[in-house]
């Protein structure tokens, strides 16, 4: 939700476990980015090193994950997420 905050990568984590995103601040300041999907809803987030091993867990709710990033800054960011299609279908909430 950010302009200055760059999807770079977005790919299945080398271990299976969940998608691996690489953010890019790209506007020089330290900028809030939100992650949300109208089709996904993330159960997990963890901030990650470059080589996908989890470093920092991170608070997401039913309107996704917030963080910052500072300038120039790429951050990878692992998510495991499940369908809010699937969701809808079963009768669930």
């Amino acid at each position: 939700d950010n302009p200055d905050v760059a999807l770079v990568t977005w790919k299945i984590a080398e271990d299976g476990r969940g998608t691996i995103l690489r953010l890019e601040e790209l506007g020089g300041k330290t900028s809030r980015v939100k992650i949300a999907s109208p089709y996904l809803q993330i159960r997990d987030a963890w901030l990650c090193s470059g080589l996908e091993d989890n470093e920092t867990h991170l608070d997401s709710s039913a309107e996704g994950v917030e963080l910052e990033v500072r300038p120039f800054e790429i951050i990878t960011l692992r998510l495991v997420t499940q369908s809010k299609l699937a969701e809808s279908s079963s009768g669930r909430p």
